[in-house]
């Protein structure tokens, strides 16, 4: 019985141990289990992440790509429709046989680009106008002579012989102001530029966004503007010259009673 009984003591004495050291094993066992399912949970996510991140980079890619594609087709098809309407410009122009007609084409080429369109005589004392498209203006006043200081940027265009743009801030003077009948809003561009003939400015041509609407490309037609006005320029000086020459044949010509005459 007393070996027995010593046996029963070891029992009760050892399978606690047993079961407190399994129990730790397993809690261990639990614990690395956890572990490693935080570490592939982590992983995954990882991956996961890193697979957005990738389809959000290449979705972001293709994008721009087709933005810039897009851009590209509108650039192209601007350029070509900035193109169709110089040369149909420039083909109004040559088409028209009096000096009063290229004159009047160029002021409606002038206020299709920008919106409104004035073009201008020099004449002794300013600027008289010629024509006015777009411009709410009576009659009386649009038809008087103006002085340097109410043509604005088209008196400044003509002494300078260059483009000259409205411009605004606590620099603006007289001559860079629109002229005195165009009532600009602040946030509108404005171009004043000469058309020379035989190498003198003797008209101006000027041209703005208006009043209406929420404004227009200047970068775009103020260069067209300018280009239609010198190309006017060279029209306007072959027909002089056509004219000239016409006159002095005119004047060397004998008369038909003289070319009768014994």
């Amino acid at each position: 019985m007393a070996g027995s009984g010593s046996v029963e003591d070891v029992v009760k004495v050892v399978v606690p141990r047993l079961q407190d050291a399994v129990a730790s094993e397993i809690r261990n066992l639990a614990q690395a289990l956890s572990a490693r399912a935080e570490e592939v949970r982590a992983e995954t996510e990882a991956a996961h992440e890193a697979s957005l991140a990738r389809e959000r980079r290449q979705a972001m890619a293709e994008r721009a790509e087709a933005i810039s594609a897009a851009v590209a087709v509108a650039r192209a098809q601007a350029a070509i429709g900035v193109a169709s309407r110089l040369l149909d410009a420039v083909s109004r122009l040559d088409e028209e046989t009096t000096l009063g007609g290229v004159l009047d084409t160029l002021a409606d080429l002038a206020a299709a680009e920008a919106g409104r369109a004035a073009l201008f005589l020099v004449v002794e004392g300013g600027l008289q106008s010629w024509r006015l498209v777009g411009f709410d203006v009576p009659a009386v006043d649009a038809a008087r002579v103006l002085a340097p200081a109410e043509a604005g940027i088209a008196g400044r265009a003509i002494d300078e012989r260059r483009r000259v743009p409205v411009t605004r801030g606590a620099a603006e003077g007289q001559q860079d102001r629109p002229p005195a009948f165009a009532a600009l809003p602040e946030d509108r561009a404005g171009v004043a530029v000469p058309v020379l003939i035989g190498g003198e400015p003797l008209v101006a041509v000027y041209a703005d966004e208006g009043t209406a609407g929420s404004g227009s490309d200047s970068a775009r037609w103020i260069p067209a503007v300018e280009l239609m006005a010198r190309h006017a320029g060279s029209r306007l000086g072959a027909l002089a010259a056509e004219r000239a020459a016409a006159l002095a044949l005119d004047a060397v010509s004998p008369r038909p009673d003289q070319e009768s005459a014994p």
